[in-house]
């Protein structure tokens, strides 16, 4: 019989799966790897000894993801992370697989669309008008299906490097895997 830590363990050892077949689709294989590299850096956290700091912190990272896939779990999981209980483990584990159920949906244009603008809202002070009008028009624009994910997604991020905020740095959403990986640009 496993021991409770044991069986905390085994529980944050369970990796995403999906099936081969599935992911020949660019959003379906989104999701998939979202969750892998979701899955790795939950488990980077674990490893380093979880705590409720460190469990909301890895929220935080994640918010805008769960946002543009399942709004529902974006609120309820948002809400029991605020009130988690000091000794985070039990807690954890329910967590993470409500987590990456809430990721395994993938995001639709209109939820790709309002965390962009979610996003866009932190450059409010520092673009200029046309700027505004021209990140505005892209993210429309994108919605409407004439461009790809990558594109809005690659203007945020050079004004997040000209205007940096912590924040948005910290935000999986804008490179939920390796960006040498291009999918992005298929969304």
């Amino acid at each position: 019989m496993l021991s409770h830590a044991q069986a905390l363990d085994t529980a944050v050892d369970r990796v995403p799966v999906e099936a081969l077949g599935h992911l020949n689709d660019p959003q379906t294989l989104d999701s998939f790897l979202t969750r892998v590299y979701c899955h790795a850096r939950w488990r980077e956290v674990w490893q380093q000894g979880l705590s409720k700091t460190s469990l909301q912190r890895f929220h935080g990272r994640y918010k805008y993801l769960l946002m543009a896939s399942d709004r529902q779990q974006y609120q309820a999981l948002g809400r029991a992370v605020a009130q988690c209980p000091d000794d985070v483990g039990d807690f954890a584990i329910s967590y993470i697989h409500q987590l990456l159920k809430a990721l395994r949906s993938p995001a639709s244009r209109k939820g790709h669309t309002n965390v962009l603008q979610h996003l866009a809202g932190y450059l409010k002070r520092h673009l200029g008008v046309a700027e505004k009008r021209q990140l505005h028009e892209l993210i429309l624009t994108y919605r409407a299906g004439d461009l790809p994910l990558e594109q809005p997604i690659e203007v945020l991020k050079k004004h997040f490097s000209t205007f940096p905020h912590s924040y948005i740095a910290d935000q999986a959403y804008l490179q939920p895997y390796p960006q040498e990986i291009r999918l992005r640009h298929l969304l």
